[in-house]
């Protein structure tokens, strides 16, 4: 598991690349992305948009809250829908915040998330290695078709010094 995630450089876009279908994210759901925006009481705003079943139909979107859980921010709390919270960890980080993978304690839900619509496929092959270490069930893993015109997003530059948290256990 990811050791630390600076929240400055997690901001912006992130295109799913894969994600394990859920009841509220089925496969019919394309070109899922999530847009994640700071809050002034310091938990993020994220915004989930797709389109339904083709590329071509109308965009769509819910807005949810994170609130972070740990000194680390890496086990956080995600809500859509009031007052159920559900679990966010960021099982793993790119050092050039470049790619996340979100996953569940119970390893029931994993998204492969990308500032690109597009990921080189040795890297998600190796993405998909360390996942099936950890436990998750990866054949359960759809691709998501993103639109070929996606904007890439660049991670936000680090302006502060890492600051380094305490090690956690694995998920």
């Amino acid at each position: 598991m990811t050791k630390y995630v600076d929240l400055d450089r997690y901001l912006g876009k992130w295109h799913e690349v894969a994600r394990i279908p859920n009841p509220f994210q089925p496969e019919s759901h394309v070109g899922g992305s999530d847009s994640y925006e700071k809050l002034p009481d310091g938990s993020l705003q994220v915004i989930y948009g797709w389109h339904e079943k083709s590329l071509a139909a109308p965009a769509q979107k819910m807005v949810g809250k994170i609130r972070v859980v740990d000194p680390s921010h890496v086990r956080m709390k995600v809500q859509f829908f009031w007052p159920f919270e559900a679990d966010y960890w960021v099982v793993e980080l790119a050092d050039d915040y470049s790619y996340t993978v979100v996953g569940y304690p119970d390893r029931s839900m994993a998204w492969v998330m990308s500032r690109s619509p597009v990921m080189d496929e040795p890297l998600y092959q190796g993405i998909l290695t360390r996942l099936k270490a950890q436990g998750y069930p990866i054949e359960k893993l759809v691709r998501v078709p993103q639109p070929a015109d996606a904007p890439v997003q660049t991670a936000p530059i680090q302006t502060a010094p890492v600051q380094t948290a305490p090690a956690t256990t694995q998920p």
